[in-house]
């Protein structure tokens, strides 16, 4: 019998592919083939549905910033939007670290809210251990976001706030009233430290639920009353924030803003043709983040790393030079060019994603032959060499 050492533990389709004879390759092309076909209308769907979490995701954190956004409920509470994600600059410092997505505070009041938006909720007591697990986060670096803020940041003044979708917010009210009937020794969670905001659906109206209260009874008349809509001002948008999707990025700022502006420049006869730099200023000139300006460009500076390396395996951006990106796809004005970048970007990236749990699956499936014949031996044909 012809031995060849078998795949490692831990060791993925490519790594083995390269050491593998050619008879041996053939046979992992034809599984991961196989089980391509298998992903790939199922991984469509799923990247749709990605698409389609991340917006309203991003609609909930942007009605939730614009209500606080120099309106006329922010003059009379005091609280104002400061900034997104508090501390995401330690989210990679301790594992199990969790971020809120929105800073709200009243310098009046020294007061804030920490706001978690959830376009939608599965497990009820998961989610408020997130949300206790990200309010221990911002205990921990309490003077650290006083510094951040200029002034003296006490845990007593702090509230937690989830922000859903209306018709997710049932579901969350049934929980925690359930929690409320139990003594507290038999409570998964503390049911009074987290407030319920519902997302009006069709609208940009922020309600608070009336099961809650806020500790400025102000705050609370209005918010139960629902607030939003021809109250905000419509030019306030979130165009980036570093928690961003990859592909809003490319959509937002490298076609929104850089593309948008090349066309502009009637000497610019390649307006796909962008540079990097003027991506980054925009990135910088738009991110709302809480934290010293050297930072900040250093945090700004790899996620757009990562969205050029994300457009890439997409087949939505390709690298001119070093300083240079360009966009991959057809059409001139704006929306086309968003609305093509989207199409392609939900074909290439199921293709993608179907090629990597085909791998995964025909490794599998190499490993369950080498078992049947030895646990170290595997045989695809006479002409097998051993690899060691």
């Amino acid at each position: 019998m012809i031995r060849i050492i078998p795949p490692r533990d831990g060791e993925d389709f490519d790594t083995f592919y390269n050491r593998a004879p050619k008879d041996i390759q053939d046979e992992m092309v034809k599984l991961k083939e196989r089980w391509k076909k298998d992903f790939i209308v199922t991984r469509t769907e799923i990247v749709k549905k990605e698409i389609d979490t991340d917006e309203r995701h991003h609609q909930l954190i942007l009605a939730c910033a614009k209500t606080f956004a120099e309106t006329s409920l922010s003059q009379k509470t005091g609280y104002e939007f400061y900034f997104t994600e508090p501390l995401i600059e330690f989210s990679s410092e301790k594992k199990g670290n969790s971020l809120f997505d929105l800073l709200i505070y009243s310098e009046i009041k020294n007061s804030a809210l920490f706001i978690e938006c959830k376009s939608s909720v599965g497990d009820v007591t998961e989610t408020m251990k997130q949300i206790k697990l990200a309010k221990d986060h911002v205990i921990g670096k309490i003077d650290y976001l006083s510094e951040i803020i200029g002034c003296e940041l006490e845990e007593d003044n702090i509230e937690c706030v989830l922000c859903v979708p209306f018709l997710e917010s049932a579901k969350i009210v049934q929980a925690v009233r359930a929690q409320f009937r139990k003594p507290a020794s038999s409570q998964k969670y503390d049911p009074k430290f987290v407030k319920l905001w519902e997302h009006m659906p069709g609208s940009e109206t922020i309600r608070l639920n009336s099961d809650w209260e806020h500790e400025d009874a102000t705050l609370s008349n209005i918010l139960l009353a629902g607030y939003g809509d021809g109250e905000l001002k419509n030019q306030f948008d979130l165009p980036f924030y570093l928690n961003m999707h990859q592909f809003r990025v490319i959509k937002n700022i490298i076609v929104g803003y850089c593309y948008v502006a090349n066309k502009l420049d009637e000497e610019n006869r390649d307006p796909k043709s962008i540079k990097k730099s003027d991506i980054f200023q925009i990135l910088m000139d738009n991110a709302s983040c809480g934290m010293k300006s050297d930072l900040k460009a250093e945090l700004v500076q790899e996620k757009l790393n990562q969205v050029i390396k994300y457009g890439i395996c997409c087949d939505l951006l390709e690298v001119v030079d070093e300083k240079r990106i360009k966009l991959k796809c057809p059409g001139t004005k704006h929306q086309t060019v968003i609305r093509n970048l989207e199409e392609k970007y939900i074909n290439n990236w199921s293709d993608v994603k179907a090629e990597m749990d085909a791998k995964i699956e025909a490794m599998k499936d190499i490993q369950l032959k080498i078992s049947r014949k030895n646990p170290s031996i595997f045989d695809f044909s006479g002409n097998a060499e051993n690899l060691e």
